[in-house]
């Protein structure tokens, strides 16, 4: 199930997308995570919930929040951000 603008619960993220018209689909590249990007969340968020089976919208909102408020300081790619999300979930 890909989950939408509408499943997020933090609603002041940025949806203009960057310059260079950047297109979120694929697999996650080691272009920068900005976490008030939300096409890019969403991205992130979609992608990772491929790898699991039955997750469910609260468990959404907790990976939204654990980007939002637990994501290290620092540059993140989209690569890394996933992977930390998978150490969590393991």
């Amino acid at each position: 199930m890909l989950y939408s603008k509408d499943d997020l619960t933090h609603k002041d993220y940025e949806w203009e997308k960057p310059p260079g018209k950047v297109v979120y689909s694929g697999s996650p590249t080691r272009r920068a995570f900005d976490p008030f990007n939300g096409e890019q969340v969403l991205f992130v968020i979609n992608t990772f919930c491929t790898s699991i089976t039955g997750i469910t919208i609260a468990e959404v909102e907790k990976i939204e929040s654990l980007l939002r408020d637990k994501l290290p300081l620092g540059p993140r790619s989209e690569i890394s951000v996933v992977r930390w999300l998978e150490l969590i979930y393991e």
